[in-house]
């Protein structure tokens, strides 16, 4: 089930931000310190590994998302994510994720609880068992 009710992605919505990103802009990079959310609103963003070559392991579009993991940690990003076309996102920092909601994984462990909400944004899975934060 989702973990947000309506209400938590209302407050949600209300303390994002909207970003702009220009193509081949690098949006968050592998080995830094995680500290905001991402949703794409219009856009392309490709995700890279560096421990996986050149190539883009998955390419996200508008309503997916990357970074969650800054939400739950100050763990250092494990990909790259570069806008592959003039790009727009909503973001969302850690500091005002945790002072609204609280911490994420009290959310994640209390979430069969919750009644689902209307809409989430949804991501994409890639071959590789990582996130893409």
């Amino acid at each position: 089930g989702d973990v947000l009710k309506s209400s938590d992605l209302y407050a949600m919505a209300l303390a994002t931000q909207s970003d702009t990103f220009a193509k081949d802009d690098v949006i968050i990079r592998q080995g830094e310190r995680g500290d905001a959310f991402y949703i794409i609103e219009s856009g392309t963003v490709d995700v890279f590994i560096a421990e996986q070559g050149n190539e883009p392991v998955a390419r996200l579009t508008s309503r997916q998302f990357f970074g969650e993991k800054a939400l739950m940690s100050e763990d250092v990003r494990q990909a790259t994510c570069i806008a592959s076309t003039d790009t727009k996102c909503l973001t969302l920092t850690r500091e005002d994720f945790v002072r609204m909601l609280g911490n994420l994984q009290d959310l994640l462990n209390n979430g069969k609880q919750r009644p689902s909400s209307s809409w989430a944004p949804t991501r994409v899975e890639t071959d590789d068992t990582e996130s893409t934060d």
